[in-house]
């Protein structure tokens, strides 16, 4: 993880975002872009366009002040885009070195589109880069315990080396949380085994795992 790209709306709760995409920077000097996108609007004309540019410019530059103090690396930097919210992160993510996305599951003023239903979902569901979601509410300024939901999928194991890079870098335990609804013996054999190999390689990376299996 070395870039951690942070989309803004300038609002409360996409400066949430901002605050523990710092804490993960701290720990893991990471660099951090803030990315602003103006999103296409048939109705305004050049000059319109270019007042939102300056705005948007003002206030990146207002938070790299505010901020600076907080971030202890020298990689904080903003960049303004224009067009699809959904492609322009997503570009700017497959194009930076080894980035990681912190999103809002709240968004506001304009930027509403990214963050509730279907973009959420797109960048989430298609980003090439892992992405990390951020609720509404206050943040911890640490990470002590880390989640990690499995099951038998392929998917769920691509999870796995990122949550031991999180847990190594903040000293954090891995809890492993399995819930199925299979009855068959087979399943709960195999998703017995895989839960034991995570456990294992995380042991291996002296990381502690706790596991909880249920079946519904």
């Amino acid at each position: 993880m070395k870039t951690i790209i942070v989309p803004l709306d300038f609002s409360s709760e996409s400066l949430n975002r901002l605050d523990f995409s710092i804490m993960l920077a701290n720990q893991s000097d990471a660099n951090i872009i803030i990315v602003h996108v103006i999103g296409k609007q048939t109705n305004r004309n050049h000059e319109q366009l270019a007042m939102e540019r300056q705005l948007a410019k003002t206030q990146c530059e207002n938070i790299l002040q505010t901020y600076k103090g907080a971030y202890k690396g020298n990689g904080l930097s903003y960049t303004i885009k224009e067009g699809s919210v959904f492609k322009e992160i997503t570009q700017l993510a497959e194009t930076s070195d080894d980035a990681l996305i912190v999103l809002s599951t709240h968004g506001a003023s304009g930027f509403e589109e990214l963050f509730i239903g279907g973009n959420t979902y797109k960048i989430t569901s298609h980003s090439k880069v892992p992405v990390i979601t951020i609720r509404k509410g206050n943040l911890a300024s640490q990470m002590d315990r880390i989640v990690l939901p499995l099951d038998i999928t392929f998917e769920t194991r691509e999870k796995v080396p990122f949550t031991a890079e999180l847990a190594k870098l903040f000293h954090a335990e891995v809890h492993l949380v399995s819930i199925h609804l299979s009855h068959l013996q087979s399943i709960e054999s195999k998703l017995q085994q895989y839960v034991n190999s995570v456990a294992s390689y995380l042991g291996g990376q002296g990381i502690y795992s706790g596991i909880i299996i249920s079946k519904l």
